[in-house]
């Protein structure tokens, strides 16, 4: 969950109209933006649910990274691209790949 300081710093923010919601995606995670004095742009991420940066779409996550200006839109998305998914390490679900058999194809060396 975010942390209460963080949702309270960000509605001060608002109400004192100093950054503005750019826009929410699919699973609840608002996004903001800010300009500071130096004129450059700062952006940050409410999560819905938890802490978890694995569960930005990817189209956000370069918003926030300044690499595209403006906020994707839902009708960029297109056919052939997946929904991203979270971070399963350290669960049932994390990927584990099968042993390797080393003595199919390992010869150790001798003089």
């Amino acid at each position: 969950m975010t942390t209460f300081i963080e949702k309270y710093r960000t509605k001060v923010l608002e109400i004192f109209r100093l950054c503005k919601q750019i826009g929410v995606d699919d699973q609840g995670n608002r996004y903001y933006e800010k300009r500071s004095k130096k004129g450059d742009t700062i952006r940050w991420v409410l999560y819905a649910k938890g802490l978890d940066p694995t569960v930005i779409p990817t189209a956000w996550l370069s918003w926030l990274q300044n690499t595209f200006n403006d906020p994707p839109q839902n009708t960029n998305i297109q056919s052939w691209q997946k929904p991203r998914k979270p971070n399963l390490s350290g669960t049932n679900l994390a990927h584990k790949p099968a042993p390797l058999n080393t003595q199919s194809f390992y010869q150790p060396w001798t003089p």
